[in-house]
């Protein structure tokens, strides 16, 4: 179909006068009809009522804006310099009588504020209501100015230009306008000029008709709509597919049955436009409390084998809502099908009611093809019947890998904790369900399934051992904390790594003195880290808060140098002001390894206040490697947004002449580039001149100018960019800083 082509460009012209024009394409002018019906026929009267609403739309728009000239088929818009003086009511409707296209629209103009003035003056308003019926009544007045008056009619009209608008229904050019008018006029006498109006109608005119008669669900159109369509059927299927769309929004039983008879007769082609209607006519039906005729008619379209499948299945679903247990044979028949049309029934598992439909769904279940299996297992899962459960829990060990995935996931909501066994196998080891059942073991709700992994790891393998502790931390399982940190000293490596990452999930305040024995007495050199991040876990959970670096602190005097930096590290993971008062005299410590894990703690640490710290390293180091961590822990401070801009900045200034390589220039510059400021500009333009970092500083230069006004001193560092930057983008970037700096201000 040729729609109307709308487009959002404007077209200034200040020699143009006089008030708004529409002008519609040539298709359309100068009968104002809509485009020819050339799209499938269930859309049609929605098109018409778009079509029409958008050039009302355009009008009321022109008339809010003043434009002079709103062109649809051209997509210009033209604003007038002026806007034409106001014009008395008996005036705007003179000259509206007369009005053509391109002329001026002072009364449209004039008429539209007079519309809105007489809002709650009911004498004034019935005054314009009269002269604007009159207008459209009189053979004098033009098509246009019948069509402005019917869209003003819309907003005003009552029962009493009834009369005036429906003979226009018979119009070819107006009788979209009218009718529109007529939707918008909330009484019954509206919608009996409408049926009148129905078999006269040009084909154009019945369609939109047809359209309004089913949007006000007008029950006294159905006989009507009902000839329409049986005349229509065999010679016009856009009009029959609007006919029985009206019905269908109508509803009803005699709808539906008005329906189902044309259904029996009907062409293939207009087959699947009834059956959509009847669909939406079944839902009237269930609004209503007609669930049983609305079953009647979902199974007439699911037993129709000529149907699309999607519609079918439409049905079917409507069946399962409306037919109760009735629906369970239907259901199961579709499922043992197989093919697509199964597949799309098999998720209609989870909405049937009660028992009866989980226990047959279950007891179907083996017979049906691998691909409907799961899909069925995942329906019983959504419905969460755990009648179901035993069935998942045998589909489980299928060779089918969907199937077996299927089931996993719907253990998950249906098992209790004998589903632990085979749940775990599966997630222990590696193969497509692996996942699957790793999250049911997660998910379980089972109160007894916490014990049941704790039993099976008792005898486990390492491997499974291992993928149980996992799981119990995944399941905040905290009454395990025993057995990990048992586990913990356990000869086997994996087994130990997997035991402290739990604990790191599960350790509590009261276990942080057992994980401080592991950590001053690691089971083996590779257990330290670990044994670490799981005691500074604990600790994070000791409240008040500023108690947590205490039980650790206490240990500190007297530790050999190895515990004493276990101990550091985690001080610097755990935080406080006690913690960094710890890690300030550490730094100093006489064994070296001792002051690495304190200068790396104080990098690493949560503590705004170490960024005091770490300068004083980075002007004392004795050692390459301790101001190079000190110098990334300073400027990771210095580029917190945490911070206000300028102490990042007065940090920063602090650090450039610490800076001795250009590794650590580089951090300052990178500190630098998130500071928005043209002080922070300032501070980059010197590395621009020469050096090795002239490319990062040239980034640097960019991210911070980019925001900033384009002041002398920013354009001029910018200009310098861009002449020595390699990097294309860099290059660009700079460049259009360049030229908005030649725009000037708004």
């Amino acid at each position: 179909m040729n729609r109307p082509t709308i487009q959002a460009t404007s077209n200034i012209d200040s020699g143009t006068g006089g008030p708004p024009v529409i002008r519609r394409p040539s298709s359309l002018r100068p009968q104002f009809a809509p485009p020819p019906l050339k799209r499938r026929a269930s859309v049609f009267p929605s098109y018409l009522r778009l079509s029409a609403f958008i050039c009302g739309s355009l009008f009321c728009a022109s008339l809010a804006c003043g434009a002079d000239v709103i062109d649809v088929e051209r997509g210009e818009t033209t604003v007038s310099a002026t806007r034409p003086a106001r014009l008395s009511l008996d005036a705007a409707i003179a000259g509206l009588k007369t009005y053509r296209l391109g002329e001026s629209r002072a009364a449209m103009h004039s008429l539209d504020a007079i519309a809105r003035e007489t809002a709650g003056k009911p004498e004034d308003r019935s005054k314009l209501v009269k002269s604007l019926a009159g207008l459209v009544a009189s053979p004098e007045s033009t098509s246009e100015g019948k069509a402005i008056a019917c869209r003003l009619l819309a907003l005003t009209g009552s029962d009493d230009v009834i009369p005036t608008l429906a003979p226009l229904l018979l119009d070819p050019g107006l009788a979209d306008y009218a009718r529109l008018a007529l939707e918008q006029i909330p009484t019954p006498a509206a919608l009996a000029a409408l049926r009148e109006a129905l078999p006269k109608a040009p084909a154009k005119a019945k369609v939109g008709i047809i359209a309004t008669l089913g949007l006000r669900r007008d029950a006294a159109a159905v006989e009507p709509l009902a000839a329409v369509l049986n005349e229509a059927l065999a010679a016009d299927a856009p009009l029959a597919a609007a006919a029985a769309a009206g019905l269908g929004r109508i509803g009803g039983i005699q709808a539906s049955n008005a329906l189902m008879t044309a259904a029996e007769r009907a062409p293939a082609v207009v087959k699947p436009l009834l059956a959509d209607a009847q669909l939406v006519c079944a839902e009237t039906l269930i609004a209503a409390g007609q669930g049983a005729d609305a079953a009647g008619v979902y199974q007439r379209i699911y037993e129709a084998a000529d149907l699309p499948a999607p519609q079918r299945v439409a049905a079917l679903r409507g069946l399962v809502r409306t037919a109760d247990i009735k629906v369970i044979p239907i259901l199961s028949a579709a499922l043992a099908k197989g093919g697509p049309e199964a597949l799309a029934a098999a998720p209609l598992v989870a909405e049937l009611s009660g028992a009866a439909g989980t226990e047959a769904a279950v007891k179907q279940l083996p017979s049906l093809a691998p691909p409907v299996q799961a899909a069925v297992l995942d329906a019983l899962a959504n419905k969460g019947d755990r009648v179901a459960a035993p069935a998942a829990l045998a589909a489980a060990t299928s060779a089918d890998p969907a199937v077996r995935a299927a089931a996993l996931r719907a253990l998950g909501r249906l098992g209790d904790a004998s589903a632990v066994p085979v749940l775990v196998e599966a997630a222990a080891t590696p193969n497509p369900a692996q996942d699957a059942a790793r999250s049911s073991l997660d998910l379980l709700s089972d109160p007894g399934t916490d014990a049941a992994l704790m039993k099976l790891a008792a005898d486990a393998p390492p491997a499974t051992k291992a993928e149980i502790f996992r799981r119990l931390a995944g399941r905040n399982a905290v009454a395990a904390v025993p057995l990990l940190l048992a586990a913990a000293q356990d000869a086997d490596a994996t087994l130990r790594a997997a035991a402290f990452k739990s604990l790191g999930t599960l350790a509590r305040a009261e276990d942080v003195p057992a994980l401080l024995t592991l950590v001053k007495r690691p089971p083996a050199a590779e257990d330290i880290d670990a044994a670490e991040s799981a005691l500074a876990a604990a600790c994070g959970k000791v409240t008040p808060p500023d108690q947590r670096a205490q039980l650790v602190l206490k240990d500190l005097p007297g530790a050999s140098p190895a515990v004493r930096a276990s101990l550091v590290r985690v001080l610097g993971l755990v935080g406080s002001d006690a913690a960094l008062a710890a890690l300030r005299t550490a730094a100093k410590d006489a064994d070296p390894a001792v002051q690495d894990a304190a200068v790396r703690a104080l990098a690493e640490t949560v503590e705004p206040a170490a960024a005091a710290d770490l300068l004083d390293i980075i002007k004392s180091a004795t050692t390459e490697k301790h101001r190079v961590l000190a110098m990334r822990g300073y400027a990771r401070w210095a580029s917190s947004p945490d911070r206000k801009p300028a102490d990042r900045l007065a940090m920063c200034k602090q650090a450039l002449p610490l800076a001795k390589t250009p590794q650590e220039q580089r951090l300052i510059l990178a500190a630098l580039a998130t500071i928005k400021t043209a002080a922070s500009l300032a501070e980059v333009a010197p590395f621009l001149e020469k050096g090795p970092l002239v490319q990062e500083a040239c980034g640097a230069a960019v991210a911070i100018a980019t925001p900033l006004k384009p002041t002398p001193q920013v354009t001029a560092t910018i200009a310098k960019v861009a002449e020595v930057a390699k990097d294309a983008t860099t290059k660009k970037a700079a460049n259009e800083i360049l030229e908005k700096a030649k725009k000037p201000a708004p």
